[in-house]
């Protein structure tokens, strides 16, 4: 790849531009290298070493945690760190408002969509945060007196998981359905469940629905259901179909099951590229098939959804939540 391409994609990757820009915002100079310099004197001391790389143990089952996995995460980093440090940097972060106990919050939202239940179509919910931290809690009960039992989440995570749900709420009704009825020959020799995902699909007038299948439950099967019923539209109303996967593995299949397919990685970098160039998109008539959906993170589908919602286009997110998850916080199916 030429040296100035390569700069171009590293200079757009949010990554990057965020780790930068607090490294400037954290020593007040708008000069990189002399920030680089100043903060190098401000390092973490080791007991918020220890928590930094406890919170990112900690996020790998969930976007929220107990204060005791916390703790017990935070240990073992750093041998002169002790209980009582890691308790007093906790309890810091929480007035400093880095660190949020969701039990006190009165304004979490609604869970993942994804489609209103109607038409026979099944839907896959989020677990609301609330009902997590209740029944996490009540099953810690021992713990209780001691304080363990509260709910906590980094406020960066929980800024865009609500930044997530908004984009979802906006797009609610905001579309007109793919097809007002669809002719029964594409729906001969699906399972109930297929069925009802190609109902859900086709009949929506939601901007983001989400699909939960098991291995082996024949999502592939289905989507070329639905491609089969979108390619009897007429030219003007069949939209464009555009898949995107985590893996080179879901591309593949995607792409034999005749669906126009890349990485999701490769389809952030050209759309950050395209931002850079002042190109506003266009997706009016696009449908997105995400596919291995559970194995995103938080920060790659609020941008995604975001760019599709700029550009008034519909996704479908597909996945299982019990096969790999992301590796950011948290798995959009979990």
């Amino acid at each position: 790849m030429p040296l100035d391409r390569a700069e171009k994609r590293l200079i757009s990757h949010p990554h990057y531009r965020l780790a930068s820009e607090q490294v400037k915002t954290q020593a007040g100079t708008d000069n990189l290298d002399k920030a680089i310099s100043q903060n190098r004197e401000n390092l973490l001391s080791p007991v918020q070493q220890s928590v930094a790389l406890g919170l990112s143990r900690a996020q790998t089952q969930g976007i929220d945690f107990s204060a005791l996995t916390l703790i017990s995460a935070s240990l073992g980093w750093s041998p002169n760190v002790t209980v009582n440090q890691i308790k007093a940097e906790i309890e810091q972060q929480k007035k400093q408002g880095d660190l949020i106990n969701i039990n006190s919050i009165s304004d979490i939202p609604f869970a993942f969509p994804v489609a209103a239940r109607r038409q026979g179509c099944e839907t896959d919910e989020r677990r609301q945060l609330r009902d997590s931290a209740n029944t996490r809690s009540q099953q810690r009960g021992s713990l209780k007196g001691e304080g363990y039992t509260e709910r906590l989440v980094p406020r960066v995570t929980y800024e865009m998981e609500k930044s997530i749900i908004r984009t979802i709420a906006q797009g609610k009704n905001a579309v007109t359905p793919l097809m007002a009825s669809i002719p029964p020959q594409y729906l001969e020799g699906l399972t109930d469940g297929q069925k009802a995902a190609t109902c859900m699909i086709l009949k929506s007038s939601d901007q983001f629905l989400a699909i939960q299948g098991f291995a082996g439950t024949g999502k592939t099967t289905q989507f070329k259901a639905v491609m089969a019923a979108m390619g009897s539209l007429p030219d003007k109303q069949r939209p464009q179909v555009i898949g995107l996967a985590p893996t080179h593995r879901a591309v593949h299949e995607m792409q034999g099951a005749g669906i126009q397919s890349q990485t999701l990685a490769s389809f952030l970098s050209e759309a950050r590229q395209q931002a850079l160039a002042g190109e506003t998109p266009d997706y009016h008539n696009t449908v997105f098939i995400i596919d291995e959906s559970s194995m995103m993170g938080n920060r790659d589908m609020a941008e995604l959804y975001q760019q599709i919602s700029r550009g008034h286009g519909r996704a479908i997110s597909s996945g299982d939540s019990a096969q790999l998850q992301a590796i950011d916080p948290a798995s959009p199916l979990s």
